[in-house]
């Protein structure tokens, strides 16, 4: 296994990190490929506003590139009198796409760990939950689940979590252009797949000011699984890392590398000690060492955390607590249950 490099070393200067960052993106970035150069109109159509307990809900269709739709659902607290913080919340590796973030948590017989999009609202936020690529009602339109192949044919030079990356971006032009949404005020939430697609939607976007990923962070060294998923074609979530993977390359860069390039913003992980999905679990602890020893350099180790649990690859209740807890903190300057406004920021 090769050790994780050292983000920061003895006696750097500020200048030192600066100049190690940029390098450290550049080289980050070159996996995730090149996308569109312009954007096109977004062309956002609205469904009707449906109301439940504490939250309304309404369905939009809009254009992540010409021609190429989009879907997600909208949620706004109910009775909300000013523009209020906004939370992207973002599903897994699943079919039925947005929904599965979209479900309210507490109906009979509907048990659901991840109903992010339902709570947050209740919660005070106006909350955004796109179907990702191939998943939810984008299935057939973009290919088929867990395929890549109609993407890489138009973006050869692309990848999959550039590919979300943008479209999550696109996302967030559309909630901007929205009065009941604070987009100063944005973080973003996801699972599994999800998790991925927080921390890479924060490294391409700066207006993400907090980032909750449950999962989908898994380290890249020590992880026997590389070599099996990179020859999982016709999926490939970052083809020019998985084809040198296949060439017997090491990885061009490991997952502490990303979480480096998105501080000092505020960053919750999440993450089980063992993990079906993530066989390296084990190393994550090293992991969120090395990060958090940069966010200390940078004076802002109170914006980074981790909350290692023994729920396995899950959600449940209180570590949604936590993962909400720590939005309100850094979106809200305060912590619903705790006295007065408790944040001072450094």
């Amino acid at each position: 296994m090769k050790p994780f490099r050292d983000l920061v070393l003895p006696d750097d200067a500020l200048a030192d990190w600066e100049s190690r960052r940029a390098k450290m993106f550049e080289r980050v970035m070159y996996y995730f490929g090149e996308g569109p150069r312009e954007k096109c109109d977004l062309k956002p159509v609205w469904g009707d506003k449906q109301s439940f307990e504490g939250y309304i809900k309404q369905h939009v269709t809009y254009e992540v590139e010409e021609g190429q739709k989009a879907f997600a659902w909208l949620f706004v607290p109910a009775g909300l009198s000013a523009p209020a913080p906004v939370v992207m919340c973002y599903h897994g590796t699943s079919r039925p796409g947005k929904e599965f973030v979209s479900e309210d948590p507490y109906l009979a017989g509907k048990p659901n760990n991840m109903g992010y999009a339902v709570e947050l609202a209740r919660r005070g936020y106006v909350t955004f939950a796109p179907d990702q690529w191939a998943t939810g009602e984008r299935m057939g339109l973009d290919g088929e689940f867990f395929r890549t192949d109609n993407l890489y044919k138009k973006h050869p030079d692309w990848s999959l979590e550039g590919k979300t990356a943008y479209d999550h971006m696109r996302a967030v032009d559309l909630v901007q252009t929205l009065p009941e949404a604070d987009v100063s005020r944005l973080g973003a939430i996801g699972h599994s797949r999800g998790g991925s697609a927080v921390i890479y939607h924060m490294l391409h976007d700066d207006r993400v000011k907090a980032g909750v990923p449950s999962c989908g962070t898994c380290p890249y060294y020590g992880n026997f699984w590389l070599k099996h998923l990179a020859h999982q074609l016709p999926y490939s979530t970052l083809k020019r890392f998985d084809e040198e993977i296949k060439n017997g390359k090491e990885p061009g860069y490991d997952i502490h590398e990303v979480l480096a390039l998105l501080a000092p913003r505020p960053l919750l992980l999440v993450s089980p000690f063992r993990d079906d999905f993530c066989r390296c679990a084990h190393l994550f602890s090293e992991v969120a060492e090395k990060v958090h020893s940069l966010y200390e350099f940078l004076g802002k180790e109170n914006n980074f955390a981790r909350f290692a649990h023994g729920e396995g690859h899950n959600t449940g209740p209180i570590l949604r607590a936590a993962m909400y807890a720590f939005l309100d903190y850094h979106l809200r300057g305060a912590v619903p249950g705790l006295p007065g406004t408790n944040y001072r920021a450094k």
